[in-house]
């Protein structure tokens, strides 16, 4: 999981670049939520599984002390691996939305030009476009 949790960090970085580099990176980070998420459902539920199998062994009395151990230190890592792609999801969203935010402002520096004051006839008092040149 921390390998998965780097190459996220990495696409991050990587889709900091030119929109085709962009693109890559959100198709990337899309397949990291879709199998994160399928990972932290799957690994829930065979946690689960495994802790409901617990507590019917344990209260039919038929577990010793180290297989009690044994099976809880098998249902801990299911839970721990679950948590840990819940992660991996939660920062490929994040990652998504930044990308997204990325992309929308470079949209938007690529738009139609801004206004200079002295364009603007709507100002109470409108800057000429000269009154720099008259400063010198």
């Amino acid at each position: 999981m921390r390998a998965m949790a780097v190459v996220v960090a990495l696409m991050l970085f990587a889709g900091c670049g030119s929109g085709s580099n962009r693109k890559t990176a959100r198709n990337v980070l899309i397949g990291f939520v879709v199998v994160s998420a399928v990972a932290a459902v799957g690994t829930a539920v065979v946690g689960h599984g495994v802790e409901k199998d617990l507590r019917r062994d344990y209260e039919a009395g038929g577990l010793a002390g180290r297989q009690f151990a044994d099976k809880d230190a098998d249902g801990e890592r299911w839970n721990r691996w679950s948590r840990a792609s819940l992660f991996v999801t939660g920062l490929s969203v994040i990652g998504l939305g930044i990308m997204w935010e990325m992309s929308e402002g470079a949209r938007l520096q690529t738009g139609p030009r801004e206004k200079t004051p002295g364009d603007d006839k709507s100002l109470i008092f409108p800057v000429p476009a000269h009154s720099s040149a008259a400063a010198k």
